[in-house]
């Protein structure tokens, strides 16, 4: 990366949306926070199988908001990850 940051100077990394990176920051230390909390709270072996449960979500998520376009193949594994086989 340095040939591109020396090429382009030091106004390659000063973000253009400072709002969204506080956001984005705002969110990830309240995502963090809550799972140390929800990890002291619940069996560990539960929360880290719910945790698991994450890449389904985020398959479900990319399809209702930013309306990706999903396969079959993708489909397929979340519900086969929703019922739990391997």
């Amino acid at each position: 990366m340095l040939p591109w940051i020396v090429k382009g100077g030091a106004a390659l990394l000063r973000p253009r949306k400072v709002g969204f990176y506080l956001l984005r920051a705002v969110i990830g230390q309240i995502s963090m926070a809550t799972w140390f909390y929800g990890i002291t709270v619940v069996p560990l072996a539960t929360a880290t199988a719910v945790n698991f449960t994450a890449p389904l979500f985020a398959t479900l998520a990319a399809v209702l908001i930013l309306h990706e376009n999903v396969r079959f193949r993708r489909w397929s594994a979340v519900v086969l990850g929703f019922f739990g086989c391997s």
